[in-house]
């Protein structure tokens, strides 16, 4: 009786679609994306994205060309590499560091464990990684004050207590500054800080509450 069972690796359901074309595809889906962007953050975040597209097509083509193997440039996979990695940075973060992560990711991450399909994790989310722990830095300063349209105020620091929030609210709204002196809007009592001795920081206190009784 003949066997009918055919067993075989995924995958099951097979399309007409080449890489290329999925691959031009996902950059259109990811292309809303950079529009914001660049709409939110300014032509700074235009340019990371070109800087690290570039880097990655052409880390690919030169590895490629080295090695002595058949240039895959043309499926769009070393784009996409470059719009995930460029996405994933700060819009105010320098050049080089693209050109850092777009190198990592091609020639490191994908090229060197066999390119497409073989490589074993995320090439744009293993150079994030890298970018991160080498230079924590510029891979954590946010900011959106270049943006084409104002859209957002940003603020880097310390977390605000509540009534600091309150205060920000308030002057991004009149423009007028909270200058009251109590605790809670953010001066500091003279106890605060490092103190010899307990007697001396009681002191201090009672001076500190003594003035502020009297200018009220």
């Amino acid at each position: 009786m003949q066997n009918n069972l055919v067993m075989t690796s995924s995958p099951h359901l097979r399309d007409h679609s080449s890489t290329q074309r999925i691959m031009q595809e996902v950059c259109l889906a990811l292309l809303p994306a950079g529009i914001a962007g660049v709409i939110i953050f300014g032509w700074s975040a235009l340019m990371l994205i070109c800087v690290s597209v570039a880097t990655c097509v052409l880390s690919e083509f030169v590895w490629e060309k080295l090695t002595k193997r058949t240039v895959t440039i043309g499926d769009w996979s070393a784009v996409v590499t470059g719009l995930l990695l460029a996405y994933n940075l700060p819009a105010n973060a320098p050049w080089w560091l693209a050109v850092v992560g777009g190198v990592i990711a091609i020639v490191l991450v994908k090229q060197m464990f066999g390119g497409i399909g073989s490589n074993f994790m995320n090439p744009a989310l293993a150079a994030r990684c890298f970018l991160l722990l080498s230079f924590t830095g510029q891979m954590t300063n946010f900011s959106a004050d270049g943006g084409l349209v104002k859209l957002v105020d940003t603020v880097s620091g310390a977390t605000y207590s509540s009534r600091g929030i309150i205060s920000a609210v308030k002057n991004a709204l009149t423009g007028e500054k909270d200058t009251s002196t109590s605790p809670a809007a953010g001066t500091r009592p003279p106890w605060h800080g490092p103190a010899r001795t307990s007697r001396a920081r009681a002191r201090r206190a009672a001076s500190w509450a003594a003035s502020t009784t009297s200018s009220s």
